[in-house]
Formats: structure tokens, sequence, C-alpha cells
């Protein structure tokens, strides 16, 4: 910010390629300091008693910045476009006025007004890497990803070609833009794109973790889960917690079929999430694989007041109060399914299946056969209805009904069995005819 007053007053510079970090301005350092408030302060003071116009768009540009430092992004836009009133391009702090200006306002949902600031920098000639990342991100927001591609492209190029004093964040044009490449790619679900960006951007800051996690979700919808899992570990041993990655995690290992490690990361994920139908449908079929039936229950309760309109999640219930030994309330839950959808052939079949535990053969047929009637290649419904005929010595009806379960699943061990039986206990019955 001194360079061009210093080469004004006939200053000759001499300056090497170096980046400097002004950690005493970042946010957690500030936040640890109570300096944010005291900062606010003394520019508000700064504002309102220097009324020196050369330094008012600056005294201006720095009540934004600090309020952009402390997170408040409504208040910084508001001050940013008070500086904007009057700017001097030839300015170092401009490029950062108008790249954290349209930063605030995609943060805050407002993308278009983002990339009219970045049109209005420019305009004015500021080009810079900052304006066209911020510019890049704003298009993120409106799905234009290949805009977004395009301008996160342009930041790398133009860092390159930096000039030997700038300020901002170096990042704009290095590994954060190569992260909003692979944001970019998965956006156009092109994760093998993703998963090269990740890559580059962790080679050049190995512990940026926005990076590693994207890594690790690009690598998941590739199907490269140990290469996932390997990377979303790597992520919570360095950062201790990240609500998403615990989650991604999980539902890596479960669909691994590492259910035994997967449930106490999709137990901590259902607390850290506790609005993710995801994360809970896997904890209670996780928790039902585990034979822990009364933990499925009770997280199929949320899977069913999270989908209240799914007829499958008051089945699943209804599941497990059969299997943890409520068999009124699974019959509740099976009547709930039907009444829902009654075409669903799953409610009648489960239904079924309860019923005919219960020994309440007549009703359970009833439940079967309207399932069939639904979903007539069913094999396993026709495999119970038998089981229902023999056990009532209907040994003919059990013998065509083992017989079409057979039918359509030629290997049905369990039928095939049943169904020489059912033979047998027929052919004893006819000579008494």
């Amino acid at each position: 910010q001194n360079a061009r007053p210093l080469k004004e007053a006939g200053f000759v510079l001499s300056l090497c390629q170096i980046n400097i970090d002004h950690y005493g301005y970042a946010h957690e350092i500030m936040a640890e300091r109570d300096k944010h408030e005291r900062f606010i302060r003394m520019l508000h003071r700064e504002v309102s008693e220097n009324p020196d116009d050369a330094y008012r768009t600056f005294h201006l540009f720095n009540l934004g910045n600090a309020y952009y430092t402390r997170g408040d992004m409504e208040s910084a836009a508001e001050w940013f476009a008070k500086a904007d009133e009057d700017p001097d391009p030839r300015e170092e702090y401009c490029a950062m006025l108008y790249a954290e200006w349209a930063t605030a306002l995609y943060s805050l949902g407002r993308a278009e007004e983002s990339l009219t600031v970045c049109d209005r920098a420019l305009t004015l000639g500021i080009i810079e890497p900052g304006i066209y990342f911020a510019r890049a991100h704003a298009l993120l927001h409106q799905k234009d990803y290949d805009g977004a591609q395009s301008g996160f492209r342009k930041a790398i190029e133009l860092g390159k070609k930096a000039a030997v004093v700038s300020t901002g964040d170096s990042g704009a044009h290095t590994f954060k833009a190569l992260y909003g490449l692979a944001l970019a790619g998965t956006g156009r679900e092109r994760y093998d794109e993703a998963i090269r960006y990740c890559r580059e951007s962790l080679a050049q800051k190995p512990n940026f973790h926005d990076a590693r996690h994207l890594l690790g979700i690009a690598l998941k919808h590739e199907g490269r889960l140990i290469e996932a899992r390997n990377e979303l570990e790597r992520l919570i041993r360095e950062v201790g917690r990240h609500d998403y990655a615990e989650s991604d995690l999980a539902c890596v290992l479960y669909d691994l079929g590492e259910f035994t490690a997967a449930l106490p990361h999709l137990r901590k994920a259902s607390v850290l999430q506790s609005e993710s139908l995801e994360v809970w449908t896997r904890l209670a079929d996780c928790s039902e694989k585990l034979g822990l039936f009364e933990d499925a229950r009770d997280a199929y309760l949320v899977v069913r007041n999270l989908a209240p309109g799914s007829p499958t999640a008051l089945v699943n219930l209804g599941r497990m109060y059969a299997k943890s030994g409520d068999p009124s309330k699974a019959i509740d839950s099976f009547t709930s399914a039907i009444s829902l959808n009654p075409d669903y052939a799953n409610s009648y079949f489960n239904a079924g299946d309860t019923l005919y535990a219960l020994g309440a053969y007549p009703q359970a047929v009833e439940a079967i056969s309207a399932g069939l009637q639904r979903d007539p290649e069913n094999a396993a419904g026709f495999f119970v209805l038998g089981n229902c005929y023999y056990q009532t010595a209907q040994y003919g009806a059990a013998v065509l009904t083992y017989k079409a379960a057979v039918a359509r699943k030629p290997d049905y061990r369990e039928a095939i069995n049943n169904l020489e039986l059912a033979q047998s206990a027929l052919s004893e019955l006819e000579p008494a005819a």
C-alpha cells in the first residue's frame, strides 16, 4: 500500500519475490485478543473525524475489511459500497476492496450483485487474480460451472504473471483456485476431474482441509471407497472434529460392508447431523445387520419422523417392532403403511410375516394374497403363503403355492424342501380319501 506514494516521492524500490502473511489480523487471532471491536471503533472514529478526502476511501475500505475479517458480511458489504464512491484504481488496496466486497455479497446469497462488483473492478482496470476468483465463486453459486471454471483458470493464469508487489489472498491464484476448479468439476459430476484438482491443491497446501474433504467425497462417487476412507480418516485425525467428514466416512464404511466399524461413526454423525435422513437410515440398517434390533427400532423411529410420507420407513419400523418383541406395534406400522400407499406390496408381505409368526394363518393368507396381487412375481410371498396353507393342512394348495415360488426362483432351496414335504403329506392323505 505504500509502494506508489514512495515511488512518487522519488524513491527507487528494490523488492524480492516473497509472501508476507500478517497473522496479527487473522480472524482467530483478532477474536482471541478481542481486537475486532477495538479496531472497528478506531476506524469509525477515523472515518468520522478525518475529513481528508485523500484518505477517506482508504479508511472506508479498512472499515469494511474489519467487518469482513470479523465475519459480518452484511456490514462489510455496506462499507465497501461506500468506499466505491471515489476509488483510485492505482491504489494497491483497491483490488482487495472489490475482491472482498464481491466475496461478502456471494456469501450472503447475492451472487448477481457480486458479479456486478467484479465487472465494476474490471471496468476500472483492476485486473487481479482475486477479482476473477471472486467472480468464479459467484458463478458457482449460480451453478454456472463452465463460467466458474474459466474464472478460476484466469485467476491462476494471472497469478503466474503477478507483479512483484501485490496484496490479498495468494490462495486465490494457487491452492484455493485449484479447489475451486474441483468444486466446478463436482458440480458437473466430473468426479475424476475433481479428484485431480483436489490432489493438486493439496500438493500446494497439504493441510487444506476443505480440499481433502472434497477429495474424499469425489473418490466415494467414483466408487474408490478404500481411498475415500483413507482421506476422510486422515482429515478427521487432523482436525479432531469435522461434522460432514464424519458422516461421509460413516457412509463409506457402510458401503464397504464394514458395519462394525461404521456403527460408531454413524452414531456420532447422527448427533452432528440430526436432520440427515441418509445418516439415520444407514444407522438403522447397520444396527439391524448387527442384530441390535432395539437400536435399529429407535433409529427407524427417527427415519419415520424425518420422512413421514414414506411407507418404506413405516415398514422398516414395523419389522423392528416385530424383531424386538412387539408384534402389535408392528401390525400398526404395517397398517399405517398400507393406508399411506395401498399399492405398496411390502406392507402386506411384512404384515403377513408377522401374522404368520403369531400363528394367525388365515389373516396371514389374506395379507400375503393382497401383496401378491400387487407384486405377483414375489417368490418369497408365495413361499410364506405356502407355509400358511401347510400349517392349516391345506396340502394341495401348499403344493401349488410352493411350485409358484420355485417357478419364480428355481434355486429357492427352502421352497423346494417344503414342496417335497407338502407333496409327501398330500400323498399320505390320498389313500384315506
